[in-house]
This record gives C-alpha cells, sequence and structure tokens, in this order.
C-alpha cells in the first residue's frame, strides 16, 4: 500500500515536470484576415507574448548553427506553442518563445 502511494505520487510529479511551456489556452493565436494591417497586428501580437525578444533568439540560434550568418527570422505558432523559426545558410532552427528552449535543430550541407 506505502509503496503504491509513493508511485503515484511519482507519476504525478513526473507528468507535470514534462508539460512543455505553452500560451495560456484562452489566447487565441489564429486570424483568418489576410489584410496587410490583420497580419501586422498579428505579428504585434505574437511578439507580446513571447517573453524571449527576437535579439536573444537570434543569439542563441547563432550560438547553436556555429556563429552562421542568420539569413529569416520570423515568430509564429503551432497550436498553443509560441516559437522563433529561424533559417542560416545551413540550419534550421526552431526557439521557444517563451523559454529560449531548441525545439528543433536541422542541419545539411
Amino acid at each position: 500500500m506505502k509503496n503504491s502511494i509513493w508511485i503515484i505520487i511519482f507519476s504525478i510529479v513526473a507528468a507535470a515536470n514534462a508539460e512543455q511551456v505553452k500560451v495560456d489556452n484562452d489566447t487565441p493565436l489564429s486570424t483568418y484576415n489576410h489584410s496587410p494591417i490583420a497580419k501586422f497586428s498579428y505579428h504585434q501580437k505574437l511578439r507580446r507574448l513571447s517573453k524571449i525578444k527576437m535579439d536573444q533568439a537570434k543569439d542563441i540560434a547563432r550560438k547553436e548553427c556555429n556563429d552562421q550568418i542568420i539569413e529569416s527570422q520570423k515568430i509564429t505558432h503551432r497550436g498553443q506553442l509560441l516559437y522563433y523559426k529561424i533559417t542560416t545558410q545551413h540550419c534550421n532552427i526552431e526557439i521557444n518563445a517563451l523559454d529560449g528552449a531548441v525545439i528543433k535543430k536541422d542541419i545539411y550541407e
């Protein structure tokens, strides 16, 4: 009995720590209006929600991609996950905009 309680407590703690940092569920990130002003305000909203700024994300990308020159960068989301998508000459990297963690890194020659 005592062991099963400890196993349950351990599994609850492990599940709580495994959750990925996301934007609040009540914050709508999708937009269907494709006018230029709507796109601009949409990207402003995403930048306002991010805790890591674009310059910090660029520094992380340079460090991860061996100081290559950054060709493109943008902030976007997948579901409720807010992230920066940064491209260099030989590397694509996705960085979480809330905590600066590297989500995905693709290196190609």
